[in-house]
């Protein structure tokens, strides 16, 4: 009987391991870029490259809703190979610099023979990535099977990439022209991780939403402006990116900003 049942436990780890490995069959690490290319050409395969940081929130927003989602990731398995670029590594800077990828979160899209065909520069909802790929694969030709069996998206992540998109928009509106405390308040609220890297001290709010316009182009990290009273009927505006899951993070995008001579220090969130 305990013989019976070690040879069943054995068959169902066996079978774990082959299920397992044929669910990443056509996922490949950076170091293997050059793999999985041939894997693409012989398959007739999208390959998608997907260029992310640990200190990039739209990524990790990206990683959460979209490829961590299951039934996207069979329609992915069936069509597409992925490669995920840390650019925080020598190899994954050097790639980052073959395709002049300047901003994050960016996915490139290249055909069976390698060549890129899409390129998106922001974060995606779950929808509008799917709708994205399939209307690629119709473009260059590429094996597609049963694009409608496959429904992904839900209200809870359409209402999050709603938020996410929002508050970009809001920073990204140079016209705004709503100074007052209750904006200000409003956008810092959107902070919702537990530590979030400061910047600047600003007396005229117009300057400090300049910058963090400048600054959301350059890394979309939610840039946000935080006021504050130094003293009575004098403000000071601050600006507020993240926020981060951990310290470890937050520091870690405060030395991104370092190398490129930007002050900054990472604080708790005190809400």
């Amino acid at each position: 009987m305990k013989l019976q049942m070690y040879s069943l436990l054995i068959s169902l780890i066996f079978c774990s391991t082959i299920l397992n490995s044929q669910a990443q069959a056509d996922r490949y690490s950076m170091d293997n870029l050059d793999q999985a290319k041939r894997v693409a050409a012989v398959k007739n395969k999208l390959l998608l490259l997907r260029f992310t940081a640990k200190w990039c929130l739209p990524c990790k927003y990206m990683e959460k809703n979209v490829f961590q989602d299951y039934q996207f990731n069979e329609f992915l398995q069936e069509r597409v190979v992925e490669v995920v670029v840390d650019v925080d590594n020598f190899k994954g800077m050097n790639i980052k610099e073959d395709y002049r990828v300047r901003s994050l979160p960016t996915i490139l899209i290249l055909n069976p023979n390698a060549k890129e065909v899409g390129r998106k520069e922001s974060s995606m909802g779950l929808v509008e990535m799917k709708n994205w790929i399939e209307g690629l694969l119709v473009q260059n030709n590429t094996s597609i099977t049963s694009l409608n069996k496959i429904v992904v998206g839900s209200s809870t992540n359409t209402d999050e990439n709603s938020k996410l998109s929002n508050t970009a928009q809001s920073i990204n509106s140079p016209s705004e022209e709503s100074h007052s405390k209750t904006t200000s308040e409003q956008n810092f609220n959107t902070l919702f991780g537990s530590f979030y890297v400061q910047l600047g001290a600003y007396e005229d709010f117009e300057n400090a939403m300049f910058k963090a316009n400048e600054l959301d182009e350059m890394f979309s990290q939610n840039a946000s402006i935080h006021e504050s009273d130094v003293t009575a009927g004098n403000k000071i505006y601050k600006i507020n990116l993240g926020p981060f899951d951990s310290e470890e993070e937050a520091d870690l995008f405060v030395l991104v900003l370092k190398d490129r001579h930007i002050d900054a220090f990472t604080k708790k969130a005190e809400f």
